[in-house]
């Protein structure tokens, strides 16, 4: 998952690239497999606590899922990103992505309403 981590500015579009990797095993550790392995067909969902606040399909030439998210609250949290496959042979998995959202700066100077 790219980026692991972000800082934004409120009001600002978080930018995430997912990228899914199939693995697999001959009886040994989990490995990447370079080839006869499935394509990593399916969805990215994004969930923000319960809600899910976006989703992208998975290129399978690629592996990669880009996804754009708006209206992310101010503070420190973090988003849950599930990998939903379009068939079998291949496991959903999910992995969290912390964030920060910095409030927008505020003018200390005082409006002065003759100034229409």
């Amino acid at each position: 998952m790219s980026p692991r981590e972000f800082a934004i500015s409120e009001g600002d579009r978080a930018a995430i690239t997912a990228r899914v990797e199939v693995l697999g095993h001959g009886g040994g550790p989990l490995m990447r497999q370079a080839s006869g392995a499935p394509d990593a067909d399916g969805i990215v969902v994004v969930h923000r606590g319960r809600e899910v606040i976006g989703s992208a399909d998975v290129d399978p030439a690629t592996g990669e899922a880009k996804l754009r998210i708006d209206d992310l609250p101010v503070g420190s949290r973090s988003l849950r990103i599930e990998f939903l496959p379009d068939g079998y042979g291949v496991a959903p998995a999910e992995t969290a992505v912390a964030y920060t959202v910095a409030a927008a700066a505020v003018d200390p100077r005082p409006v002065d309403p003759g100034d229409d």
